[in-house]
This record gives structure tokens, C-alpha cells and sequence, in this order.
């Protein structure tokens, strides 16, 4: 580790994206989150007006009453992206809940937004076409068929455009191409 960007982290979702974010911060690491004010606009907005914050019980019942709604109304209108979308949503709430309290959440995700000039950067693959670094971790869980190889479910369907977005992301790697593995590492206690 050293003070220029030289390392990416890469994500095809934001929710992964954003727990990698979350872990680096609680042991303290400089990153740089690409795109992080717009990846959470839409988390700020459902802490401020959807979501009982009051405790774990409320805040997931309230979550889940919402990701039920809105993805009951992207099957409706057969918005396959918008369903996606919420999906992403309700994982990067799950995600940051494992850090703090439901009450603490804004407070929590606007110190992960201070930025840091320099530092391991983090981003979906849509944000670094063209980039490239040293060393570039890509997380595991979140490109289907990496999934669908280690659980070997072969009936899983993998699109030509996650097989492209995977590509895109492994040519980043000028280097170091490491697969990272977030359900190996500590889970955090808040």
C-alpha cells in the first residue's frame, strides 16, 4: 500500500462494491469510491423518508416492505433493470447494517464519502472502461459466473454482456488480477 492510487477494486454491482468500501474503512484503509455520491443518493434518500431507523427489527421489516413494493412494480412493468436496481438497493442497506446501527447509517455512509485524494480505488466496472492499474482485485461475488463456476449450478444463464463486463474488468489488470472472496473474511460487530 502506498499513497498513489495504484490498486482498483471492482465490482459489477454496487452493494458488494459498497461492503468492500465499508471494510476498508473499519480497518482504516485510504480508498477512493468511485462515483460514491451518486451510487448513494438513492440510500439517502430511503434512510430520510422510508425507512424506520428506530431499531434492526423496524429498519428490516420497513426495508423489506419496500423492496417488496418496488420489485412487485418492476415485475409489473417488466423492468428488469429497475428490479435490479432495488435488488442493489436493499443489499448495500444489508451491507452497511453490519456496521451500525440503523439510526447511525447516514452518518456512517457520509464518512465514507469524505474523499481521499489518493488510495485503493473502488468502483463498478461501467466506471474504469479504459483505466487501468498495477493490481486489480475484482469481487468474486458479484459477477454471476463466477457464481454459477463455484457452486457449480450449471443451469445458471450467464448473458454475453456479464461474459463482456467480466472481460472488461480482467483487462484492467496491468499486473495483478486477484479474485477476491468476501464471505472468507471477519464479519464486523457494531
Amino acid at each position: 500500500y502506498s499513497d498513489e492510487t495504484h490498486s482498483f477494486v471492482l465490482s459489477r454491482t454496487n452493494a458488494a462494491l459498497l461492503d468492500c468500501a465499508l471494510f476498508l474503512w473499519s480497518h482504516k484503509v485510504k480508498f477512493v469510491l468511485n462515483s460514491g455520491k451518486e451510487m448513494l443518493a438513492p440510500i439517502f434518500e430511503l434512510l430520510d423518508h422510508n425507512l424506520d431507523l428506530r431499531d434492526d427489527k423496524l429498519f428490516k421489516a420497513s426495508l423489506k416492505d419496500w423492496y417488496d413494493t418496488e420489485f412487485a412494480k418492476a415485475e409489473k412493468a417488466g423492468a428488469l433493470a429497475y428490479a435490479d436496481r432495488v435488488t442493489d438497493i436493499m443489499e448495500m442497506l444489508h451491507a452497511a447494517s453490519k456496521y451500525a446501527q440503523p439510526v447511525q447509517l447516514r452518518g456512517l455512509l457520509a464518512e465514507i464519502l469524505v474523499e481521499n485524494k489518493s488510495g485503493v480505488l473502488l468502483s463498478t466496472v461501467h466506471k474504469v472502461k479504459g483505466l487501468e492499474a498495477d493490481r486489480v482485485f475484482l469481487l468474486e461475488q458479484s459477477f454471476p459466473q463466477r457464481n454459477a463456476w463455484r457452486d457449480q449450478d450449471k443451469s445458471r444463464f450467464v448473458t454475453q454482456e456479464e461474459y463482456n463486463l467480466e472481460y472488461v474488468a480482467i483487462t484492467r489488470a496491468r499486473e495483478h488480477l486477484i479474485w477476491v472472496d468476501l464471505a472468507v473474511r471477519e464479519q464486523p460487530e457494531h
